[in-house]
């Protein structure tokens, strides 16, 4: 069984094609760099607060995004990340000026009340860790 007749194929008579083709791609890929919207950081790099929120009900993305806005956090970040409108992830970006602790692991806000919650809000939101608090337990 013979796929192609000719097996023989000349690779090196399209090298300086390849090579073109690869210098624009290389050429576009650095404008876009420089000149576009570039490399994005993450919250590893460019600092800020990942919550990771599951409710228990179907929440709308629009509901969750105008509660943010309420509190001054408009420019937050949201994501779905499980199917039905349950679970999001919202990356906030970091004040100016402010050094804030790293703080490593999960913390299941079934499990704490309004107080404890609003404590571990003050190191990222010290003017508004109360609200946001009361936001995410109601």
């Amino acid at each position: 069984m013979q796929i192609f007749k000719k097996p023989n194929f000349k690779f090196m008579a399209y090298k300086f094609f390849a090579f073109g083709l690869s210098g624009i791609l290389i050429i576009v890929g650095i404008l876009n760099i420089t000149k576009g919207k570039g490399l994005t950081s993450g919250v590893d790099f460019a600092g800020g607060t990942l919550i990771r929120l599951i409710f228990r009900h179907p929440v709308p993305i629009t509901e969750l995004r105008q509660s943010l806005s309420d509190i001054g956090l408009g420019n937050s970040k949201i994501q779905e990340v499980g199917k039905g409108r349950r679970e999001y992830l919202i990356r906030t970006i970091q004040a100016t000026g402010e050094e804030i602790e790293e703080e490593q692991g999960i913390k299941n806000l079934n499990s704490i009340d309004r107080g404890e919650l609003t404590l571990l809000l003050e190191v990222s939101f010290p003017e508004n860790a109360s609200e946001i608090a009361q936001k995410i337990i109601s």
